[in-house]
């Protein structure tokens, strides 16, 4: 089986940058084997389609609007995300991920395995850093994916860097 792992979102925006963090921070702390893609895709325009076609799993990582706690993780599955309505799409840089969905299908491409793991945002502001509290999300959402990627039967295992910072926790925080 072949899954990736995306993140979307801008890194101009705040805590929209969240999933794409989320996805670089999986990457630094955790080695897959190489049947699992891992790639931030930013806000990948109409290409979304093309990135997600021939995967079996896909793992989406991106900021989503919900009623709750900034940073707060939220998990929805392919039938949740087949659900959703389609938003209008304000600029030609929004992911469309519903169109993406409905393209895959069409193309009979849609994979067994779909999960969005979604990051409430604070404010997603132009230039600023990601808010203390979607800091936090960006750390849990990199954990849930390294445990969906396991519980599905994918090889993840502690990267080196995650090695230093168990031997050396205080060294590299803030």
């Amino acid at each position: 089986m072949k899954a990736a792992v995306f993140g979307l979102g801008s890194t101009w925006m705040g805590d929209d940058a969240a999933g794409v963090q989320a996805v670089r921070l999986f990457e630094a702390l955790y080695d897959c084997g190489p049947e699992v893609t891992v790639a931030g895709l930013w806000t990948p325009e109409v290409d979304l389609t093309a990135c997600m076609a021939g995967h079996d799993v896909i793992i989406l990582v991106d900021a989503v609007e919900a009623d709750a706690t900034p940073g707060s993780i939220r998990l929805y599955g392919k039938d949740a995300l087949r659900r959703m309505p389609a938003q209008p799409r304000l600029s030609p840089h929004d992911p469309a991920l519903k169109e993406a969905l409905r393209t895959l299908e069409l193309l009979d491409e849609m994979p067994l395995f779909l999960l969005l793991v979604g990051i409430v945002p604070e404010s997603p502001g132009n230039g600023e850093a990601a808010s203390a509290a979607v800091r936090a999300g960006i750390e849990e959402a990199a954990t849930e994916v390294a445990v969906q990627l396991e519980a599905l039967g994918f090889r993840v295992r502690p990267s080196a860097v995650s090695l230093a910072l168990q031997a050396f926790p205080n060294s590299y925080r803030a």
